[in-house]
């Protein structure tokens, strides 16, 4: 199983999810961190888990659990089909080491 990160679009919540995960000590780039960007997190984990998807909170958000990269789309519909916005981003697109 693997895991997308799911974080509110606005920068307190990827700032507070981005500080309790661990960064790697060296990296020769930008970093990325590939998630799914909502509105509003508790109701769109609730309507996750109540979808059956297993979804692991965190500081700032948490992380959905998938069989593979594939269920990516099936979440975005489900998420969409409840009116809720959803967008793949890059959690972390301020973090860059010089």
């Amino acid at each position: 199983m693997i895991a997308i990160a799911l974080v509110e679009h606005h920068a307190k919540a990827r700032a507070d999810y981005l500080a309790s995960r661990p960064l790697p000590d060296f990296y020769m780039e930008d970093y990325s961190i590939v998630g799914i960007l909502v509105e509003d997190f508790q109701p769109v984990e609730a309507l996750l888990r109540k979808s059956g998807y297993t979804v692991v909170t965190r500081p700032g958000g948490g992380e959905v659990g998938l069989d593979t990269i594939a269920d990516l789309p099936g979440i975005l519909a489900e998420l969409r089909r409840h009116g809720f916005a959803a967008d793949v981003g890059d959690v972390a697109d301020t973090i860059y080491q010089a």
